[in-house]
């Protein structure tokens, strides 16, 4: 910010030369990151939904204030409900994961509850089905798990549970 920089044209730059370099399907691509990264890969989806088919990150919310989607974009929120930086239920300093998965949930125009399901020894991934132009918004929560969901005691495999999420999403035609 300090540098007046786009990240959002920067990485639309790097995914536009990737594509030209290398047989992509420009249909498929997605975004996912930790932490910072997760707010940056929310903040893509919102920003460059003509890039990105959908998202699937851990440990962060979406920062901005924004109302409305170009298109509907499938989400999936992972979240340590222990996690030590970025809260779990913190509507002071940030938004919250169950809050911020009812944001897109909201913006998804998603008309059905979200439906709970265990996974692992001891967690849960809510889905939210029903969304506009057939995506859905998934908030999953580690019960045992702090920030590094990677390292999880729940037995959840995140590197599959991202895959799983994101490989059959594609942009619309």
């Amino acid at each position: 910010m300090d540098h007046d920089i786009d990240d959002v044209a920067f990485l639309k730059d790097v995914v536009a030369r990737v594509v030209a370099a290398y047989p992509i399907d420009r249909t498929r691509v997605y975004v996912t990151g930790w932490s910072a990264g997760c707010m940056m890969a929310q903040r893509l989806v919102v920003e460059a939904s003509d890039v990105f088919a959908a998202v699937a990150c851990t440990g962060g919310y979406l920062l901005t204030n924004q109302e409305s989607l170009a298109r509907p974009v499938s989400v999936t929120e992972i979240h340590g409900l222990h996690d030590e930086n970025v809260a779990y239920s913190d509507a002071t300093r940030m938004t919250g994961a169950r809050e911020n998965a009812k944001r897109w949930a909201a913006l998804d125009h998603c008309v059905q509850a979200p439906v709970p399901a265990r996974i692992g020894k001891a967690s849960v991934v809510q889905t939210w089905d029903g969304c506009a132009g057939g995506v859905h918004v998934r908030l999953v929560t580690l019960m045992r798990s702090g920030h590094d969901t990677y390292a999880n005691d729940d037995g959840v495999d995140i590197a599959s549970l991202v895959w799983d999420s994101l490989r059959d999403e594609r942009l619309p035609p």
